[in-house]
């Protein structure tokens, strides 16, 4: 008959999350693979991610999510684990491993809301469900960057406390919290998501363009009346008489064109640009 060892134990840690299973000999930790144990939860039929370890007369199981709280989970032997004499362990059938805690309450975030923006202050605020002489007032609450809590921004403790203030950096958070009694603590809360948004800057006023100096009104000038002008928009300036055609003799041309004419002014002129135009007017 072949002799088998046995397993003589099982305790759980709800602290370390491990299943210590302790064997009647030392055990080949080489026998010991990713897939001769299966942990699973029943309720969801899920397969929960593992660890092995090897001590000699005990295997550590160490679960890798988050261990819920007082639920059945089932440990099976799916390949032969032998002792270092080659001895095989007696298969494990679904075992039932339940990881007990004495906190039996709840706790549910109140603050900040599920997929809030805030501001970078930001204040956790939670309630603890439960029976007055089952509260616990001591929390533990984790923010991560991710839904898995693998990147932990925070972990702290909160004892006698219901709220936590602290400023945080843009991005977007998980938060959850747990109440903690002795080296037991209860299921997490519900995880809720946040959001610290960049600061936007300040919107940058358009370019006014530069005032443009606007013209003046024009200065109009009347020679029409006498020797005074007048300056429409300024005051009167005093301008010098204009000079003055004063020779009225009319010259005749018979059919020939003369060869000279003669202008008398009763001034000085400047014929600089002067243009002198003259026409035929039938008589």
């Amino acid at each position: 008959m072949e002799h088998r060892i046995q397993v003589l134990s099982v305790k759980t840690s709800l602290k370390d999350k491990t299943i210590t299973l302790k064997c009647s000999a030392d055990i080949d930790e080489d026998t010991v693979t990713p897939d001769s144990i299966c942990l699973a939860l029943p309720s969801s039929a899920e397969i929960i991610p593992i660890k092995l370890e090897c001590d000699r007369r005990k295997i550590i199981v160490t679960v890798v999510p988050d261990i819920l709280v007082n639920a059945d989970y089932r440990l099976t032997t799916t390949k032969d684990i032998e002792s270092v004499v080659g001895e095989p362990l007696e298969p494990l059938k679904a075992l039932r491993v339940v990881f007990e805690s004495a906190v039996v309450t709840d706790v549910k975030i109140v603050s900040p809301a599920n997929f809030e923006t805030l501001d970078g202050e930001t204040v956790f605020e939670w309630q603890e469900n439960g029976e007055e002489k089952d509260l616990c007032h001591k929390y533990q609450l984790q923010l991560a960057t991710d839904t898995g809590f693998f990147n932990i921004s925070m972990d702290t403790v909160i004892e006698g406390e219901n709220s936590l203030k602290t400023t945080l950096n843009t991005g977007q958070y998980f938060v959850r919290i747990r109440a903690i009694k002795d080296d037991d603590y209860g299921k997490w809360s519900k995880v809720i998501t946040f959001t610290i948004p960049e600061e936007k800057p300040e919107p940058v006023p358009n370019p006014q363009p530069e005032p443009k100096t606007r013209p003046g009104i024009p200065e109009i000038v009347d020679y029409t009346k006498g020797d005074e002008p007048v300056i429409h928009g300024q005051e009167k300036e005093e301008l010098p008489p204009a000079t003055a055609l004063i020779s009225d003799r009319r010259v005749n041309i018979d059919d020939e064109l003369p060869e000279t004419f003669e202008f008398v002014f009763d001034g000085a002129i400047n014929i600089d640009q002067a243009t002198v135009v003259i026409k035929r007017r039938d008589s």
